[in-house]
């Protein structure tokens, strides 16, 4: 818009001196011809010769008029004056003595140079040209303030605002450097408000996990100090459930230990070009066959050859496989069955682990592989563990440059997607 107007405005000033100059030598060439009429005329009235004539012309004929004088065969018989350096105007006209032509005039003039138009022309139109100036800089005025004071005035008072609380963000930004500023700092406020839920979540985890076994502690401990009288068996009992619960305490804070390593879970890895068909059938090995002390079965099917390969750190994979498998056990049906199944899609491989049992709320799924979220509503510790296993799995992936992500199949209950980039 700012460059439009600009160009408007010297196009209008261009297209008023353009005009002006080209009326101006019109008027100069008619201002030219009626000179030499007149000069002509005067000539023709005195009926004299030649050098009556010439005198006539030689008094006309300056610094910026030059006259000449033909005979009937184009000769040249007289000149006088000069053309200074410029545009050339010229017009010629016929001496008559009676009824015939007796000498060709030609006039020529120099119109003025266009430094001199230009400064007639900026005196003349001398306010408007300070009006298009004013105007122009008030349309850079209006684009500094619209384009850049405005946002980062607005993208400041977002700033003092509370970022946990910040809940609208922009669906499109700008394709300038206001713009990267503001998206980088929607990402930004984002990101704390993720970081802040898990925190939140994993306050409730700690204190969820932690209160039943202090529960249980605080009262055995209660009924042993009541003063009653237990036989040694009860007493015994009383004391193994203290100690078992204490156990159950130590292990869930060397977990949340854990935690703080896991959290930001950065490998650098062990990579290497593998073979993915090899790669998936080994780590799915030891499970061809009813798993040890589990009522469960896997059904393995791959589709892609031995020459496709993937870049891939075996052990971080191995983990990826044992922490989706266990969560299977943990949610799964009785008997379990689980569907593993590789093929090639596009440049990636596909590995998809299916199984039936307990369902996942469609609005939930992409939760799963939040820290510390766990579907087990009832959040026990033995059962739901501490919400990590799915998070620390997509950790894992995204280090390989792939994705994973929870779905519902079509003729079964949960199902888990992995695609990995092919090499």
């Amino acid at each position: 818009m700012f460059l439009v107007a600009t160009m408007l405005m010297l196009g209008s000033f261009l297209l008023f001196y353009r005009s002006d100059y080209r009326y101006d030598i019109e008027r100069e060439r008619q201002k030219y011809e009626n000179q030499l009429s007149s000069l002509v005329k005067k000539a023709s009235e005195i009926g004299g010769g030649e050098d009556e004539i010439i005198s006539i012309l030689s008094e006309t004929a300056g610094d910026r008029l030059k006259i000449e004088l033909y005979d009937l065969n184009g000769q040249l018989l007289w000149s006088g004056g000069d053309v200074a350096v410029g545009i050339k105007l010229s017009a010629k006209d016929y001496i008559l003595k009676g009824d015939r032509i007796a000498y060709a005039v030609k006039l020529s003039g120099s119109f003025r140079a266009k430094e001199e138009i230009l400064e007639k022309y900026i005196g003349q139109y001398f306010w408007l040209i300070i009006i298009l100036i004013f105007g122009l800089f008030a349309l850079i005025a209006f684009f500094l303030n619209y384009s850049i004071s405005k946002p980062i005035s607005e993208l400041h008072n977002r700033m003092d605002e509370n970022p946990f609380k910040i809940k609208n963000f922009k669906k499109k930004y700008r394709d300038d450097e206001i713009g990267m500023l503001e998206k980088r700092y929607d990402e930004m406020v984002q990101k704390l408000q993720i970081t802040d839920r898990q925190q939140q979540t994993m306050l409730a985890a700690i204190s969820h996990d932690l209160r039943t076994p202090l529960t249980s502690i605080l009262t055995y401990t209660e009924r042993l100090l009541s003063g009653k009288n237990f036989d040694d068996e009860k007493r015994n009992r009383y004391l193994g459930v203290v100690a078992q619960k204490a156990e159950d305490m130590k292990i869930l804070l060397e977990k949340f230990q854990e935690v703080a390593k896991e959290v930001d879970f950065v490998d650098d890895g062990n990579y290497e070009l593998v073979s993915a068909a090899s790669l998936f059938v080994s780590i799915f090995k030891p499970y061809f066959d009813e798993w040890d002390n589990v009522d469960a079965k896997l059904e393995f099917e791959c589709e892609i050859s031995e020459k496709i390969y993937i870049r891939a750190d075996n052990e971080a994979l191995k983990r990826v496989v044992s922490n989706i498998l266990s969560n299977a056990i943990k949610y799964g049906a009785y008997p379990l069955l689980v569907k593993a199944k590789i093929f090639l899609r596009g440049n990636e491989v596909v590995l998809k682990i299916e199984n039936n049992g307990r369902q996942v709320d469609p609005d939930k799924l992409s939760l799963l592989f939040d820290r510390f979220y766990r579907a087990e509503t009832s959040r026990s510790a033995q059962n739901g563990g501490i919400g990590l296993g799915l998070y620390i799995c997509r950790q894992i992936i995204e280090a390989h440059g792939g994705k994973i992500f929870a779905y519902k199949p079509w003729d079964n209950d949960f199902g888990i997607e992995i695609a990995l980039p092919i090499y």
